[in-house]
């Protein structure tokens, strides 16, 4: 899976906003991308909806204004979420389960650690 995806609450607002800048310049220069898109969409909508979870989205108007939601597929309805409460998927899911040397009980106050 893609870090970015899984660590949106770390990715500066100038990236997402590039991102969702390209895909605006894609559909534009592509406009058979366009189509395309909106057919996976539904599959996905579909698939999500079978799972009962919902999907998340980058809110885009003329400009990226920083905005996230999750969107319900079943009946379509939007909730503003924020960066921090996405969820993570895969090894990321897992790193972040893990702890970090600092958060273990004995932390050494930054002093080197002997890993046996």
């Amino acid at each position: 899976r893609c870090w970015v995806i899984s660590n949106l609450e770390v990715v500066e607002d100038d990236y997402r906003r590039q991102f969702t800048q390209f895909y605006m310049r894609l559909f534009a220069d592509y406009p058979t991308e366009v189509e395309s898109y909106y057919h996976q969409s539904a599959r996905m909508r579909q698939y999500f909806g079978r799972l009962g979870r919902s999907i998340t989205l980058l809110a885009r108007k003329d400009q990226f204004k920083g905005d996230v939601y999750k969107i319900t597929p079943r009946n379509e309805r939007m909730r503003k979420s924020s960066f921090d409460r996405l969820p993570k998927f895969g090894v990321f899911k897992l790193a972040e389960e893990l702890p970090f040397p600092d958060e273990i009980a004995g932390d050494t106050n930054g002093q080197e650690m002997k890993i046996l």
